[in-house]
């Protein structure tokens, strides 16, 4: 069983009205159950919000030290940069329940990035996620993470996943055209890494 089959059975016997994902090894920002009930009572039209992620390594002290930051903006064509070539920080995000019309939402068949296949479909959709500039999220950066370890060792599959998820959509004549392109250079990029990877790890 892999992660995204975890959260579908978890979607599934969630009860709340509001909707976040906790991966194992990470950490949700004090505060950040208030902040986000707070904004969808205050927005009562908002279907999703995300705030800003930060990412941390833990020392030998058992100390937690900052490595970086990712921020969420608002414009259409930043968040399909997010979603497409950046890290859309998916567990970052909230969501009303209702956003979730299918049973199970994410994609078994993509192991590491069914999550971003579901934002981008939730996306073409018509979910227009809204940001607030409080840290909601912190994830734990280590060698066994599937996606944020420095070595990269599963590059080769993330890559490959993101290839196919991009052919999904490019081949549903009903993803809207301006929605393709984005998707077509996307893939086109995607393509180009791969290609690179494989050449180095000759």
């Amino acid at each position: 069983i892999g992660s995204h089959d975890a959260m579908n059975m978890g979607l599934a016997l969630a009860a709340g009205d509001i909707i976040g994902f906790l991966n194992t090894d990470d950490i949700y920002a004090e505060g950040c159950f208030r902040d986000v009930a707070r904004y969808f009572v205050e927005h009562p039209q908002s279907q999703a919000v995300r705030g800003t992620a930060l990412f941390f390594e833990t020392d030998t002290r058992g100390q937690h030290l900052i490595t970086g930051e990712l921020r969420h903006y608002r414009e259409e064509d930043q968040l399909w940069g997010e979603l497409l070539f950046g890290a859309p920080g998916f567990n970052s995000w909230f969501f009303r329940r209702s956003v979730f019309r299918d049973d199970l939402p994410f994609d078994t068949a993509f192991y590491i990035a069914a999550d971003r296949d579901f934002l981008i479909r939730a996306v073409i959709g018509g979910l227009k996620p809204d940001s607030i500039p409080q840290p909601l999220y912190f994830y734990r950066r280590h060698d066994r993470s599937a996606t944020i370890d420095r070595s990269g060792r599963q590059s080769l599959e993330i890559l490959g996943e993101h290839i196919r998820i991009a052919t999904k959509f490019l081949a549903n004549p009903a993803v809207p055209r301006n929605h393709a392109r984005r998707l077509a250079a996307w893939k086109a990029f995607e393509t180009y890494q791969l290609f690179r990877l494989e050449l180095r790890n000759q």
